[in-house]
């Protein structure tokens, strides 16, 4: 059924009205607005989206409160049900960045320029950017990194406007609860999308090398060989994919750390960060980097050195504050000393990065290095007797900050913090939980640092 014009008109002007005048939106949708047919935004979304990929000029002439209606809906994800709809109009939004589609500079200017844009549009996105993961089966697997692709390249546009980024940097400066999951996010897609290139990478290495030693390969069976090829088109399909996704997201890093380390200083994202770079860094650097190496890599966009530099630069960025060090040396699972030694006489060998980048990626390996010694002898100290009330009781490790749960369970807040960036329920009953309901320990706390000091000898 559908809505008379008219109400339709009357909705609309009331939520831009409303904006124009708070430079804010209602917290709830308005029921005039819920009851809109679902297809009218759609086809509206779909129109403008052809108007941009074949003849953008038109828009040039749109109606003035366009550029009004478009940040409503962009700055109001939360009002759609739909979180396929809600992505359409990201979708919008990143369709007329300048860095995208340039011939709709003056459009993307209109949305931007808005007291209500300066105050919502970067908020707003960073939640749904996290949200997307919650969407279900609504959203593709694919489609979700595809949606959060075009935010990155949103912000990127945004970053560009000195205005904006001074209010990206205060907000990500906050450390408030929607960025450090929005940066949660971004630390998953990073591991995901360089885990898959790589692994990519390395089996068309296998598989090329496979086909240049005619010998072997004469020797398969015409299956194998059918499997091999299959496989090698494949991985050949994926990686490029995977490689500018990754690139993206890289970039996101790189100019966020620059200019807004706090929140990658936080245990929750800090040490997730570390060891998302010594992992990376030690496949591009350690022995086995030569699997990497693949026929034709422009074809692929693989770039191997714009890669190790954007590393480098996110590990500098952070590398001055002593917290971060502490994290580079606290990941189990990458680093060891020789793999900064890899590092190092790779960086300067091949002049990956400039001379005095390689001097400070030193002094940051020195310093890391004298944190794990220290480490390693505070572990060999506290020996295997740790009291059981001082364990985590999923890590398994000393607590630093007991929290105790609803359910009654203590736990390190680092640990259950992490947990409920990605999953807000209590890890052992599975009930609604959130970072208000952790509860201190602070007796509990001062025993286990009486606890090391008394280990230490101090």
């Amino acid at each position: 059924m559908s809505i008379p014009s008219a109400v339709r008109s009357a909705n609309r002007n009331t939520l831009i009205n409303f904006s124009l005048r708070t430079n804010e939106l209602p917290a709830d949708a308005p029921d005039l607005f819920c009851a809109y047919p679902e297809f009218y935004l759609e086809d509206s979304l779909d129109l403008i989206v052809f108007l941009l990929r074949n003849a953008p000029q038109v828009l040039q002439m749109c109606p003035p409160e366009l550029p009004q209606q478009l940040l409503v809906f962009i700055c109001s994800t939360h009002y759609l049900k739909n979180p396929f709809m809600a992505a359409k109009v990201v979708d919008v939004l990143f369709m007329i960045s300048p860095i995208y589609n340039p011939q709709a500079q003056s459009l993307h200017q209109n949305v931007i320029n808005s007291p209500l844009a300066l105050r919502r549009l970067f908020p707003s996105l960073v939640k749904f950017y996290a949200d997307v993961d919650r969407t279900g089966s609504h959203t593709e697997f694919y489609d979700k990194f595809n949606i959060r692709r075009s935010i990155q390249v949103i912000f990127r546009s945004l970053w560009q406007n000195a205005l904006y980024r001074s209010k990206m940097i205060e907000h990500a400066r906050e450390c408030g609860e929607h960025f450090v999951r929005f940066i949660n996010m971004v630390i998953n897609d990073a591991t995901f999308l360089l885990d898959e290139s790589l692994a990519a990478l390395k089996k068309i290495h296998e598989i090329e090398a496979l086909m240049d030693n005619k010998r072997e390969w004469d020797q398969l069976s015409g299956d194998e060989k059918k499997m091999r090829s299959e496989a090698l088109e494949q991985a050949k399909g994926q990686v490029r994919s995977w490689l500018v996704l990754g690139k993206e997201t890289m970039d996101l890093f790189c100019y966020f750390t620059r200019d807004a380390p706090e929140p990658f200083l936080e245990p929750v994202l800090g040490e997730r960060l570390a060891s998302m770079l010594n992992y990376n860094i030690s496949q591009l650097c350690g022995p086995k980097c030569t699997e990497l190496k693949v026929k034709d890599k422009q074809r692929f966009g693989w770039e191997p050195r714009a890669l190790m530099q954007q590393i480098v630069d996110v590990y500098l960025n952070l590398g001055s504050e002593q917290k971060f060090v502490d994290y580079i040396a606290l990941d189990e699972r990458s680093y060891d000393q020789d793999m900064f030694t890899n590092i190092l006489s790779r960086l300067q060998r091949f002049e990956i990065v400039p001379a005095s980048q390689v001097e400070r990626m030193r002094h940051l390996a020195d310093a890391a290095f004298i944190v794990w010694k220290q480490n390693l002898q505070n572990e060999q100290d506290f020996g295997d007797d740790i009291p059981d009330e001082f364990r985590d009781p999923l890590m398994n490790t000393l607590m630093n900050d007991p929290v105790q749960l609803p359910s009654g369970h203590i736990m390190d807040r680092k640990y259950i913090s992490r947990h409920l960036l990605s999953d807000p329920t209590d890890p052992f009953t599975r009930q609604p939980l959130t970072d208000s309901d952790l509860v201190p320990q602070t007796k509990l706390k001062e025993k286990i640092i009486a606890w090391k000091k008394m280990k230490l000898g101090r």
